[in-house]
């Protein structure tokens, strides 16, 4: 979904931040937006990534979970099917 500044409600429009529609979750960065909103209202750009049940602690539970410390992690599921795999190719007799 891309973000759009006339979006209302849309709190990281404000900030530059933008989701690409693509499915690859790209985000971008307009620095000049983002620098304005720094500029203005840095205690409030601050609260958007660290206050309680913000967008930034979402974003950081998300990430954690997609990460190895979680055990259903995409990645810690990722790492172990390639120990499987691995494991799996070394038991395979090779011809001499």
């Amino acid at each position: 979904m891309e973000c759009s500044e006339a979006r209302p409600g849309c709190a990281q429009c404000g900030l530059g931040i933008t989701a690409s529609p693509n499915p690859d979750g790209t985000l971008s960065f307009n620095v000049a937006t983002l620098d304005a909103a720094l500029n203005s209202d840095f205690s409030g750009v601050l609260g958007f990534f660290q206050s309680a049940n913000s967008w930034g602690q979402e974003f950081k539970t998300m990430l954690n979970n997609a990460g190895t410390s979680s055990t259903n992690g995409i990645v810690a599921l990722a790492q172990k099917s390639n120990s499987s795999v691995e494991k799996n190719l070394a038991a395979v007799p090779h011809p001499a």
